[in-house]
């Protein structure tokens, strides 16, 4: 069985979603460069908080990270991070990148593959 924490949800599509898009006009930059960053950004996250919230972490730190300028701008746009004084947080962060996401994503998949093999 995969760990839940070498992968991260990422859904089909999100590449060409309006956000997405808002993400790079923001950074002004290809759709695929904004992407790119923003997996680059979720991969450091699952490894450095467990709840969304990053104490500290501000947009400047979110463009290296990301290794865009203007990434940070970006996400607080599109609604899917918000700062504060003393840091970030991740909007939703259970609902898609928590470890109860992963392990319901991965016990839907054990589901399935179970289902298949009954009719098979």
């Amino acid at each position: 069985m995969m760990s839940v924490e070498h992968w991260i949800k990422m859904r089909k599509g999100v590449n060409d979603s309006p956000k997405m898009m808002a993400v790079a006009n923001v950074c002004g930059c290809q759709r695929a460069v904004a992407f790119d960053a923003v997996f680059r950004l979720l991969c450091w996250l699952d490894s450095h908080t467990v709840d969304g919230r990053m104490d500290y972490v501000f947009k400047g730190d979110i463009d290296r990270v990301g290794q865009l300028e203007g990434l940070g701008q970006a996400m607080e746009e599109i609604g899917w991070f918000a700062f504060d004084p003393g840091g970030c947080t991740v909007v939703d962060w259970e609902r898609h990148n928590g470890n109860t996401a992963k392990k319901r994503l991965l016990d839907n998949g054990r589901q399935v593959e179970r289902r298949r093999r009954l009719k098979g």
